[in-house]
């Protein structure tokens, strides 16, 4: 009876303690997903804040060390930079010093520190590279300890460029190791974590702890760097190739600087944690087995959770004063782009870097309204608008892009990013406003835009010209059949050479498409423009009016250069054409050569232009002139200032093509009511590869044959008409719309000499793809390649060279059977 009574216990007990371990192992592992989330989540935000520090220190070094740079230059004195030192302290938390060395490598100065007497800088790195760099760009050098500082530094070094451009020696902040790895060891990373400050270059810049190398190891093997090419932020999982502790590492490159921080959380360290939580769940587990354990176990859960979050929580506030600290203090020492602007609205101190950024002294821009330089009421609005939701409370800083106008008049860019500073009792006293110079990054924005514009607008002419070249295939094909057909007499012929005609306009219009989406087959030649222009000048006075007067200008000493000159003539036609338009009382053109010398400041001022030697052709007038807003869309296709029915819309953008494709460029100055001036440049003749095109060899016979012929053709209407007209030349036709029908009818049929085939074909092959298979059946036959596009144009397509013989479309049964028996009988 006992036994019958204990059965019943037994099996719940047994019950009691596979629910209490099923339950216990769920717990830990539950724990165990959440500690690798929430370290892989804390490793991201410690990442950012990290940058963020990082980016605090190394904008304030380069900004105070651009500073001490300019006063340097400015007075070329050691002590000018020393007295600007004393009237704006260095920051010696953030930087241990600044040094000057002039071009030999000897130092002039290290702030705070007197030179040791030999001492050189000639054989750093750093010395070095801005030695041989020609640019302002930023060197970062590896920690080194300095000759005269005996201080662990990373050199954040600059050069020193003289009026002339040479090299006059270089500058750098020297930016305290310890000060950055003090902070990374600060974030509480665990026994094991690491803070790593690295160059793109692959090595370490500062590291929370060092494996065997230490300081400036090379970790090219890192997988970081796959991770890069894919992201600039993320997060992965490795083994260190520094101290082989396995991490979940969280990356960010930073955008201005060439480094990347990395926070890692070992998973060692993540395991000890969570040991922590699944020992005493197991030992509960045992000591519960015997007694009803879900509740108990569940409080002591439930405990475990609240504690977790506390601590959580008592975390994150602690981040956050310390953040907010850094913050400030960054704020308060930067010496840059720095305003004080009052609730007001008025400035109540600027900075000397303020200052010149607009043209006034720190004195005179401080008593200057906002209204007085800003260049844009609707943004400076927007920005009184920020500034008020600050005040209210909705956001904590403010950022925003400005215009100003400068002293002298012009219009300069800025990035305007700032915050409210609030005393102990929290009351807000001044706004602290920083200003970057955006002005160079917007010019170039505003250009790249204007190109990809227009080549994308290109891209989609050159589309549509191809698409209408197949059309005017098929017309102006089956017109030249039917007046082979037509008798002199007939009532329909001249109807027939009038569609042939309007044909033909048609062709003359594609031609002006592809030359804006620089497409046009061109044939160029060396040539000495000088020559052809008296000629020009006689045919462009019988084209406009008898009022205006046309002089030229030439240098005598011209270089030559390869051009095609039917394509240069009408160039230079549609500037006249524009010129006569622009001058509707009569008025003075002069057209004017002369070589000019492009420098790499010269060449940037133009679009995809290389410096060097190059002809100018120039075209003015005293005419109306342009409106900026005319002048910046100008080489548009279809962009046109006239009436509707008085221009296409297609003269300057065709002009604009052309010297692309034939590797130059073209500018235009002009003012409402000064005139314009068209200047085109193209290559000096020694940097210019000429371009060829094969011409069809037309008679006034068409030659026969009584060869056999494969035509490859998609489109039904040409292939009809190609048919025909070979068939009516005595040649044996067959027939296929695509790539696989070709090859059936290679295999079924006997000998075939000549494949003529469209580049472009539907359904898996194209024109080479049957070429290919087509000398496999008939190794001595003879191809002949049609297409709508230019050589060019499938020459950068791939797959397409020059030793191909190709007959563009639209052509007539001239041309046709000029070219067939001309590829037969090579």
């Amino acid at each position: 009876m006992s036994k019958i009574r204990l059965v019943p216990y037994f099996a719940i007990g047994i019950v009691l303690i596979a629910v209490i371990w099923g339950f216990a192992y769920r717990s830990v592992e539950v724990e165990r997903e959440q500690k690798f989330a929430q370290s892989a989540e804390r490793a991201t935000r410690l990442a950012a804040f990290f940058e963020k520090n990082v980016l605090e220190i190394v904008r304030y070094s380069d900004t105070y060390l651009s500073m001490t740079r300019r006063v340097y230059l400015e007075h070329g004195s050691v002590d000018a930079v020393q007295h600007m030192m004393d009237a704006i302290p260095l920051n010696t938390t953030i930087l241990s010093h600044i040094t000057i060395i002039d071009k030999t490598g000897t130092p002039l100065m290290v702030s705070g520190h007197k030179i040791k007497p030999g001492t050189t800088a000639k054989d750093r790195d750093y010395f070095l590279f801005q030695k041989n760099n020609l640019g302002d760009e930023v060197f970062i050098s590896l920690p080194r300890r300095g000759r005269n500082t005996g201080k662990l530094t990373i050199r954040l070094v600059r050069r020193i460029s003289l009026a002339d451009g040479s090299f006059g020696g270089v500058m750098f902040a020297a930016i305290d190791v310890a000060n950055i790895t003090n902070f990374s060891n600060a974030m509480n990373l665990g026994a094991k974590g690491s803070a790593t400050l690295v160059g793109t270059d692959k090595k370490i810049r500062a590291r929370s702890s060092y494996g065997r190398v230490g300081p400036g190891q090379d970790i090219s093997g890192s997988r970081i760097w796959r991770e890069l090419a894919a992201s600039p932020v993320g997060l992965y999982k490795q083994r260190s190739v520094v101290d082989d502790v396995t991490r979940f590492y969280a990356y960010r490159l930073l955008q201005e600087f060439p480094l990347i921080v990395a926070i890692g959380v070992a998973t060692d360290d993540i395991s000890a944690a969570i040991n922590s939580y699944q020992d005493p769940v197991y030992f509960i587990a045992i000591l519960l087995s015997l007694i009803i354990a879900v509740m108990t176990a569940a409080v002591c859960r439930e405990i475990f959770r609240a504690h977790v979050d506390i601590e959580r929580r008592k975390v994150s506030e602690a981040e956050l004063r310390a953040g907010e600290a850094r913050f400030r203090h960054a704020f308060e020492n930067a010496p840059i782009g720095m305003t004080l602007l009052g609730l007001d609205g008025n400035r109540i101190k600027v900075n000397q870097a303020m200052a010149d950024f607009l043209g006034y002294s720190v004195e005179a821009l401080t008593k200057t309204n906002l209204t007085e330089t800003d260049a844009d009421t609707n943004a400076l609005e927007e920005s009184n608008r920020q500034r008020q939701r600050v005040l209210d409370g909705e956001i904590a800083t403010f950022r925003n892009e400005r215009s100003y106008r400068h002293s002298d008049g012009h219009i300069v860019w800025s990035d305007v990013y700032g915050s409210l500073f609030r005393d102990d009792d929290g009351v807000a006293e001044y706004f602290i406003v920083h200003s970057i110079d955006m002005t160079e990054v917007k010019q170039a924005a505003e250009k790249l835009s204007r190109a990809q514009r227009l080549e994308a607008v290109g891209q989609l002419t050159g589309g549509v010209a191809h698409d209408f070249n197949n059309i005017l295939a098929a017309i102006i094909g089956h017109l030249d059949l039917i007046e082979t057909d037509t008798g002199p007499d007939s009532p329909s012929k001249a109807s027939i050479e009038i569609a042939i005609r309007a044909a033909s306009r048609g062709a003359e219009l594609t031609s002006r498409l592809l030359a804006f989406s620089r497409q046009q087959p061109l044939k160029a030649e060396q040539t000495q423009i000088n020559e052809m222009l008296p000629q020009f000048q006689q045919f462009a006075e019988r084209t406009i009016s008898e009022d205006i007067v046309i002089e030229l200008n030439l240098d005598q000493n011209l270089w030559q250069t390869v051009i095609d000159v039917g394509q240069l003539e009408n160039a230079l036609l549609n500037l006249v054409i524009n010129a006569r338009d622009a001058m509707p009382e009569g008025g003075r053109l002069i057209i004017e050569t002369a070589n000019r010398e492009l420098s790499t400041d010269d060449a940037a001022e133009f679009e995809d232009l290389s410096p060097g030697d190059y002809v100018m052709v120039a075209v003015s007038d005293n005419g109306s002139g342009m409106a900026g807003e005319v002048k910046a869309r100008a080489f548009e296709s279809f962009f046109t200032t006239k009436n509707v029915g008085d221009g296409s819309g297609l003269g300057l953008s065709t002009v604009y093509g052309f010297l692309k494709q034939s590797g130059g460029q073209v500018a235009i100055e002009s003012e409402v009511g000064h005139g314009a001036t068209v200047r085109i440049y193209l290559p000096k003749s020694d940097v210019v590869e000429k371009i060829e095109v094969i011409a069809l060899d037309v008679t006034s016979e068409i030659p026969v044959g009584r060869e056999v012929v494969l035509l490859v053709e998609d489109d039904e209407d040409i292939r009809n008409f190609v048919a025909i007209a070979l068939e009516r030349l005595g040649y044996t036709v067959h027939v296929a719309e695509d790539g696989p029908k070709a090859v059936e009818i290679m295999k079924s049929s006997g000998q075939i000499d000549l494949l003529l085939s469209d580049v472009i074909l539907p359904n898996g092959m194209n024109g080479r793809d049957v070429a290919d298979a087509f000398l496999e059946f008939y190794p001595s036959a003879a191809v002949l390649f049609s297409s709508g596009h230019t050589r060019e144009v499938l020459n950068r397509r791939g797959g397409f060279d020059d030793s191909v013989d190709l007959l563009v479309k639209p052509y007539t049964v001239n041309d046709l059977g000029a070219r067939v028996r001309g590829v037969l009988d090579s």
